[in-house]
């Protein structure tokens, strides 16, 4: 009798969650796949089989859930997209090909249901064309998208254990190589808006009411599998990006909107009143800090966006003012009597350094290897509790990555605590390994493409692993946050864990907020760099003097943006490490290193002090009007 370990890969994964322009569609491509596994884990555990990955300890995490939260309030457990699973005492009558097939018409059910569902709300509004062939109906699709790979090796002792697995991991890998080319069955309509790949399935005049309740622009198309992402789930499920960017400064006006003498309250129970009449609340159950506060998209506080105001209620249209006026009327009160929300978010993607080799050198048998999958998936339901305590949205946690949207000044908090949570689980493992994570942080405009936030979100992750040509030694472990200002430009900037970014930027965030560190500084400092040869001319770069005469010039700045104060701001204060005898090269590097530092800084400050009550700027009275509403000047 031997045992047999069986290794599944479902897919694609990156490319399916990340082909998205709506909140709703990257959150629910996270979950479908986490569902599809779901499924896939579930067969096998009914067939006999124990599982591996994930290290399931109650049964009733494998059961079928479509809200974010069990009744029960567990979090649901993520499957990511590998399984292994290990079946013992096993004779040669057993053929894992069985079990492998098992799974995947599991799989393949899981998906229908999900599309039949997904079906019946497009069909509610008549968004769905009636002679859509049947290979592109949302049900038939995922036998053209779905990759389903199965390999198994046979082991007889426990000794033996820790080679099978990496067969069967091998055998994928080479599977994975080949590419199946199936015949073209398209035809001449618009693609998908999502990935411009397959044919729409959407009737060409959307009607009003399902364009509305599902966030369809005029011009938008959405093939078999952008309609299961986009309407899979309950409109209300989605917590819109702008309501996670503006969690924080909601929560400030509330408060300090209740202590205003001059009734500024009144004016947000106005709003609130207005927005149950003509919108749907959010579901509260989405994330713990919805629970309470304001339940609506928090798009309509930016101004700009007022004459894109669209009802979700149909009677709405008829019982308050036009759409184009709602800000004026309901909004534009609220905002006079307390500071503009900040308009950025950040979307926070981390991921665990080197896991593969760390969790080979701490498993020899299934138990132990089982013991390490635990680990992760106990990272993963920690990395919720973390994002969520930080007022984030969680998209997605699959053993060490992560993937989360956050207001901006609670993201360099929420990276910090992930990057904590995930060095202290493994440090019972025999080997004590150094288990790290590189976090990637992208700050864009709320209102920036998705696909283009994520991009730099990826972008940022990348860097903090590999840096720009960095030594070995100097790799990963690291943090990179990139700022992408609407004006301003781009910054990057990236420190390793062992810096303590987290901790020196906060005291920046501190210095600025409290007037401590001149607002000008940064821009005195780079000013005065770009009067300087260039550092990466080979004539200049290594020059001593060069050097000299810039740590001169810096000293001399930090003693003209001197504050009012008795004592003056020192580089050494504000963390700023000037060579004493540094090359041009070295020095210009350290000091605009910290310029873009301080920069980012300033924008997290910014976002701190936004919705202090009494301190809006006064632009409604001058632009707020009907005329400018319908023209779209604000």
């Amino acid at each position: 009798m031997s045992n047999i370990v069986l290794v599944l890969a479902l897919g694609p994964v990156q490319e399916f969650i990340v082909r998205a322009r709506r909140m709703r569609d990257l959150w629910f491509g996270s979950r479908i796949l986490s569902e599809l596994s779901r499924a896939a884990a579930r067969s096998l555990q009914d067939g006999g089989w124990e599982l591996i990955f994930p290290a399931v300890i109650d049964r009733r995490d494998l059961d079928r859930c479509e809200d974010t939260y069990r009744k029960d309030g567990r979090p649901l457990l993520e499957v990511s997209n590998k399984l292994v699973a290990v079946h013992r005492g096993c004779g040669d009558d057993l053929v894992p090909d069985d079990a492998a097939k098992a799974a995947r018409a599991a799989v393949v059910a899981e998906w229908r249901h999900l599309a039949t569902r997904a079906s019946r709300h497009a069909e509610r509004y008549g968004l769905l064309r009636t002679n859509v062939p049947s290979h592109a109906t949302p049900d038939a699709v995922i036998e053209d998208f779905l990759e389903f790979y199965a390999a198994w090796s046979r082991f007889d002792e426990e000794s033996e254990y820790r080679s099978a697995p990496r067969m069967a991991d091998d055998s994928i890998a080479s599977r994975k190589l080949l590419r199946d080319f199936g015949s073209w069955q398209g035809s001449s309509l618009p693609k998908s808006s999502l990935d411009g790949f397959r044919e729409t399935i959407l009737v060409r005049n959307k009607p009003k009411a399902g364009s509305t309740r599902y966030r369809l622009t005029p011009n938008e198309q959405l093939d078999g599998i952008g309609v299961v992402k986009r309407m899979g789930g309950m409109p209300n499920q989605f917590i819109p990006v702008t309501r996670v960017a503006f969690e924080p400064w909601l929560q400030r006006i509330t408060q300090g909107l209740a202590r205003d003498a001059a009734g500024g309250s009144s004016s947000l129970e106005t709003l609130m009143k207005a927005c149950r009449a003509c919108f749907e609340e959010l579901d509260r159950g989405a994330a713990k800090w919805m629970k309470e506060g304001f339940p609506f998209d928090a798009q309509i506080f930016l101004e700009g966006q007022w004459p894109r105001i669209e009802y979700d209620k149909p009677e709405a249209e008829e019982t308050h003012v036009p759409p184009i006026q709602f800000g004026f009327k309901y909004v534009a009160p609220l905002l006079k009597k307390v500071s503009l929300p900040f308009p950025y978010v950040a979307c926070l993607v981390a991921d665990g350094d080197r896991i593969g080799q760390l969790l080979d050198e701490n498993f020899t048998t299934s138990a132990e290897h089982r013991e390490c999958s635990a680990l992760l998936a106990k990272f993963s339901a920690q990395a919720r509790t973390t994002v969520e305590a930080h007022c984030g949205l969680l998209i997605y946690s699959g053993g060490d990555d992560v993937l989360a949207f956050l207001p901006v000044e609670h993201a360099l908090a929420c990276a910090d605590a992930l990057r904590s949570a995930f060095a202290a689980l493994f440090q019972h493992l025999p080997k004590k390994p150094q288990s790290t994570m590189s976090v990637g942080i992208a700050i864009a405009h709320v209102l920036d493409p998705l696909g283009k936030i994520l991009d730099l979100a990826r972008e940022a992750e990348g860097f903090a692993k590999t840096g720009d040509r960095l030594p070995r030694n100097a790799q990963r472990n690291a943090l990179c946050i990139i700022l992408d200002k609407r004006s301003g430009g781009t910054l990057r900037v990236r420190q390793q864990w062992s810096q303590e970014p987290a901790k020196s930027l906060q005291q920046l965030i501190e210095g600025f907020a409290s007037g401590r560190i001149p607002s000008r500084l940064p821009y005195n400092l780079l000013s005065l760099l770009e009067r300087f040869p260039d550092a990466q001319d080979p004539e200049h770069k290594h020059d001593i003097e060069w050097g000299r005469i810039l740590r001169k010039a810096v000293l001399e700045v930090f003693v003209r943006k001197r504050p009012d104060s008795a004592k003056s701001v020192t580089p050494d204060d504000v963390g700023l490490t000037l060579s004493e005898y540094g090359s041009l090269g070295e020095v210009h590097k350290q000091v605009s290193h910290w310029v873009d530092l301080a920069r980012i800084a300033q924008d997290v400050a910014a976002a701190q002090r936004a919705g202090a009550v009494g301190s809006s700027r006064n632009t409604h009275e001058a632009a707020a009007t009907p005329a400018a509403l319908a023209d779209g000047g604000i």
